[in-house]
């Protein structure tokens, strides 16, 4: 049994971006139906080290505690003879297979330790029909956490979280991805079930007390407005939240239909309600529903 399944190495400038990846690391969670062929292995009980100082004792006996060696690299790792120094070490003590490389930051060729590189002979054909063998340069597969705004950044982390865990627990990388997609998936439509009742139960009362003020005589033109452009806003920006996933679509559209009565009794009072996804009617909402979908997948 190993006191960590995973250590992140990286250099000191490095450690935020490997606490980031460490932390995502641990709080993943495996779909239920994935089936791990040895149980013994895990992903979330990680060591981490960035002093960036020569291999000492120390180091040594954590890498003697360790699976897995995942290597944080960025320029400062690519130029750092510790780190090259750790990478021949743990691959002497386990293999080179043990070794998870992950680029953060940098051009690959400035971030990757020498270690990495590989120089391949290749053949290539000529025109004239005759063989030439050159050497070409060759970099690992690594996974990829540079990105140009902290949105990419956030979706580069959980799609290498689910790649990381699948390595380290020795399944196929892709049918874990698929997995932990289909769960987002399901949540998302269960979070969109939920909010487009209580987002369209709230613009239906909205609309009901707008008509009652109207015909009343006791609501001032200026808040019957702001009553209808609340209504408006909630029914057409939710179904544009989730026009990519036609599920989450279909509970919107069930909420508007069954909501449709009260939106065609405001129009009929003066009260313009005319979402584009809900023109007042249960037909008109499946229209504007369906061309949203249509939308989605455009």
């Amino acid at each position: 049994m190993w006191k960590y399944d995973i250590c992140i190495s990286c250099c000191p400038e490095d450690r935020a971006q490997a606490e980031t990846l460490a932390e995502s690391l641990r709080a993943y969670r495996l779909p239920s139906n994935v089936i791990i062929r040895d149980p013994q292995l895990d992903y979330r009980k990680i060591a981490l080290e960035s002093d960036g100082l020569p291999l000492d004792d120390t180091v040594r006996a954590l890498y003697q505690d360790s699976r897995l060696l995942l290597m944080l690299c960025s320029p400062a790792t690519g130029s750092s003879a510790a780190m090259a120094e750790r990478l021949e070490y743990f691959a002497e003590l386990r293999s080179r297979e043990s070794i998870i490389p992950v680029i953060g930051s940098g051009d690959p060729i400035d971030a990757f330790p020498s270690f990495f590189i590989q120089q391949k002979v290749a053949k290539h054909i000529m025109p004239d029909m005759s063989v030439v063998e050159k050497v070409e340069t060759v970099e690992p597969i690594a996974a990829d956490l540079r990105a140009d705004n902290p949105k990419r950044a956030k979706q580069l982390l959980r799609y290498e979280t689910v790649r990381i865990a699948a390595t380290a627990l020795d399944l196929a990388p892709d049918a874990l991805e698929q997995r932990h997609m289909r769960r987002r998936k399901n949540r998302l439509t269960m979070l969109a079930a939920i909010i487009s009742g209580v987002f369209l139960a709230v613009s239906a009362t909205f609309t009901w007390y707008g008509l009652q003020a109207k015909k009343a005589g006791d609501t001032a033109a200026l808040q019957t407005a702001e009553t209808v452009s609340v209504v408006n806003r909630l029914v057409n920006d939710l179904p544009a939240m989730f026009a990519d996933n036609p599920a989450a679509l279909q509970k919107i559209r069930e909420v508007l239909n069954r909501n449709s009565d009260v939106f065609r009794r405001a129009e009929e009072a003066g009260i313009e309600i005319r979402p584009a996804d809900a023109a007042g009617s249960a037909p008109a909402a499946e229209d504007a529903g369906a061309s949203g979908g249509e939308g989605g997948k455009s």
